[in-house]
């Protein structure tokens, strides 16, 4: 009896141990599977990321509207966008304006207006504008010749691919530096260079998600 009990209690060590190990496996199973998980998750965000579409500022156009010969009469600007991303941005809308301001004036905020038109999708890489802002030839030498300051704004809304019912957002705003000498700009100079312009970002909105 003595004996049969010790074999018996033996077996029973011996089965708890069997059952720990199998509990210690299985967790570590199960750990090691949720581990996977995790970073096959990881993974897969890191990829999306790598591909989504990124709208982006890229240039500021200015050109010079007259006649062949004669001092600018107006002049048209523009910001070119890029969609640098793998993927196509779907259901774009560009929007731009521009505030002439004191020197000592507050950068404005600007808003977006809610029923600019979109167009359907910009595939990767390719450039994307703005519309043309006019601005009179007389509202440019004021900036030049008076310290005013021309503020530009531009701002992307998109979806991409992965996340189509959340919109993103690409905005910048710059102020617009004439790079030319004042005196270039004198009636009669013969100065082909007459304008040249730097542009440098300004206030907060100069961000996107």
């Amino acid at each position: 009896m003595v004996l049969f009990t010790f074999a018996l209690t033996f077996v029973a060590f011996k089965q708890h141990q069997l059952e720990e190990r199998l509990a210690d496996e299985t967790t570590g199973t199960v750990q090691t599977a949720k581990d996977s998980a995790e970073a096959t998750k990881l993974m897969a965000r890191v990829q999306m990321a790598a591909m989504r579409a990124q709208v982006s500022p890229v240039e500021y156009q200015i050109t010079q509207v007259s006649k062949a010969g004669d001092p600018a009469e107006a002049f048209l600007v523009r910001v070119g966008w890029l969609n640098t991303g793998a993927t196509a941005a779907q259901n774009c809308i560009v929007q731009i304006a521009a505030e002439i301001i004191g020197l000592e004036v507050e950068v404005p905020e600007f808003f977006p207006d809610e029923g600019a038109p979109g167009v359907a999708a910009v595939p990767p890489q390719l450039p994307l504008h703005s519309n043309y802002l006019h601005i009179m030839a007389g509202d440019i030498d004021r900036v030049i010749r008076s310290g005013d300051r021309l503020i530009l704004w531009s701002r992307c809304d998109y979806n991409d691919v992965f996340e189509p019912e959340r919109t993103r957002v690409s905005e910048v705003c710059v102020q617009m530096h004439f790079m030319g000498d004042v005196t270039d700009l004198l009636d009669g100079n013969p100065n082909g260079d007459r304008y040249r312009f730097r542009w440098q970002p300004v206030g907060q909105q100069n961000y996107s998600t």
